[in-house]
């Protein structure tokens, strides 16, 4: 049956309705308040609407995926600048798509997101880019790179895969019990990724975060390439071989010196073991 409510949206031009999706999202924001989710510890995202903070530049072709995404049960809030993508954060998002070109450089836009938050992130450009800024986004921690034009179809597959995964290591991807670690000459702040060496402070991207985390909860055991894939939430669709690259780039950051030991030992056949002691601090 046809309502006045059903009337109004039909009529609605594409810019009126964006307009409405993003007043929409704010008043829900402000009318049910939500408590922070724990950092690598997000709800159950399936079992409710999720809620996509849409960051693309104003008239973006990328804005067009915004109603799809509304239609297919998602709710979307939207933003057309920097300030207002760190804004809206602190409303803890189920994901983030963010475009590419939004302020000039979507890739510190990434770096300063991924600091900031380990929500999801799907990175688009609504221009095809060089291979490289696909590496580098990925390498920053975003979750999954399109190009447009995609099917909403499919990107609204990859939101739901993304935060299907994102469920599954919510069990399993643990930070370390204490804030504080010590291993070697090493001392690890958990909360805050701080990686230090007698005041000299080492800078870890994400994954290296991640995967050096995975090491200290387990330290003596063999993790195997699949081990470490599953605790870093690295995607799922690259071979476990690629652990490999990020395994030494994390074992050169820890080596003592030019011949120190290494705290990574590779066991042929089997994984990895992470052979310091961890003690807490």
């Amino acid at each position: 049956m046809t309502t006045p409510a059903s009337q109004a949206r039909s009529t609605m031009g594409p810019a009126t309705r964006q307009a409405s999706l993003a007043d929409a999202g704010a008043a829900n924001d402000h009318g049910r308040p939500q408590a922070p989710a724990a950092v690598g510890h997000p709800s159950d995202l399936l079992t409710v609407r999720p809620r996509i903070l849409f960051a693309a530049r104003a008239a973006s072709p990328l804005q067009d995926l915004c109603s799809p995404l509304e239609k297919d049960g998602m709710r979307v809030v939207t933003t057309e600048t920097p300030a207002g993508l760190f804004r809206r954060l602190g409303d803890h998002p189920s994901l983030v798509i963010l475009d590419l070109e939004l302020g000039g450089d979507g890739l510190n836009l990434l770096r300063r997101l991924r600091a900031a938050s380990e929500v999801p992130i799907i990175l688009m450009a609504a221009n095809s880019r060089h291979a490289a800024d696909r590496i580098v986004g990925l390498e920053l921690g975003a979750d999954d790179y399109l190009d447009d034009p995609v099917d909403p179809r499919e990107l609204s597959a990859r939101i739901r895969n993304i935060l299907r995964r994102r469920n599954r290591l919510c069990g399993a991807v643990r930070l370390h019990p204490r804030t504080h670690v010590r291993f070697g000459p090493w001392e690890l702040d958990c909360r805050t990724r701080r990686l230090s060496r007698e005041g000299a402070v080492v800078v870890l991207t994400l994954g290296e975060f991640r995967l050096l985390n995975a090491f200290i909860v387990a330290p003596q055991r063999v993790l195997s390439r699949q081990d470490l894939l599953d605790a870093t939430g690295m995607r799922e669709d690259l071979s476990d071989r690629s652990i490999d690259a990020q395994v030494l780039r994390l074992r050169r950051k820890l080596q003592t010196g030019p011949d120190g030991a290494e705290a990574i030992a590779t066991l042929r056949g089997l994984g990895y073991m992470f052979k310091a002691e961890v003690e807490a601090s």
